[in-house]
């Protein structure tokens, strides 16, 4: 895609937001140059499973996330990305049988302006809102963080006239169901239109009758979604990424 359709695309989105500068404080130094990155790993994660909190007396936000052991290294990856910006504390609660049988690890950020920024755009109402901002601050290594997070790569399987199986088909899926239909419409033009990447609504889970949807792509479109995230996947998130066709009997 070319960079100057999605500079102009996020510059054109960024003109609906009036307060959003280009500088910020990472580690006690204005950085300019890392500045679009640092917004692109935050906007990522809160979309993901971080959660941007601020204390009732307080002024800034910090950023929280729970991971289970099984994902450790997954979540000292995320916290190497946070302390370019502040120091980050990593604590583990005891397993609480029956419920939650594993291990879980939390990680609590410093308060820093960049997440308070981050939370008037994603919580200005006082819920979680999509908008085209939050949006336009995704990078590659944002959208992959994201992905790790909310998204997987199912395939299905077929068994040919020798008996072996093989993957018939894969579908890439972003697990979307907590956005409005509005929102989901907002990440299907939003990565259609900057990385040429098409999204598909799909029903997912109906709940006390009300249904939920998910994004999915077919595999053509997957592939260009995984060669944008590839560098950013982490060791053990890579069967995330794995669309390699494989033959077994």
């Amino acid at each position: 895609m070319n960079t100057l359709v999605i500079g102009q695309y996020r510059a054109n989105l960024l003109l609906r937001f009036e307060d959003d500068s280009d500088k910020l404080e990472a580690g006690g130094v204005t950085t300019v140059n890392n500045t679009k990155r640092i917004k692109g790993i935050v906007m990522g994660m809160t979309l993901g499973d971080g959660h941007l909190m601020i204390a009732k007396k307080g002024i800034n936000a910090c950023m929280r996330m729970t991971h289970t052991e099984k994902q450790r290294e997954y979540l000292e990856h995320k916290k190497a990305l946070l302390e370019e910006l502040t120091s980050v504390a990593v604590s583990e609660k005891p397993p609480r049988l029956p419920k939650h049988p594993n291990i879980e690890i939390m990680l609590t950020s410093r308060n820093h302006p960049l997440y308070t920024r981050t939370h008037k755009i994603l919580y200005g109402t006082g819920t979680k809102r999509l908008t085209p901002v939050a949006l336009s601050w995704l990078t590659p290594e944002g959208i992959a963080l994201w992905y790790m997070d909310d998204g997987s790569l199912t395939k299905s399987y077929r068994t040919g006239s020798t008996g072996a199986r093989f993957i018939a088909n894969r579908t890439l899926w972003l697990n979307t169901c907590g956005f409005t239909l509005e929102e989901q419409q907002l990440i299907i033009d939003f990565f259609k239109k900057v990385y040429d990447i098409e999204f598909k609504l799909q029903a997912k889970t109906k709940i006390k009758g009300k249904q939920y949807y998910s994004l999915r792509t077919n595999a053509g479109n997957a592939n260009k979604f995984i060669e944008l995230v590839k560098p950013y996947i982490v060791p053990s998130m890579q069967y995330k990424i794995d669309m390699e066709y494989t033959y077994s009997r």
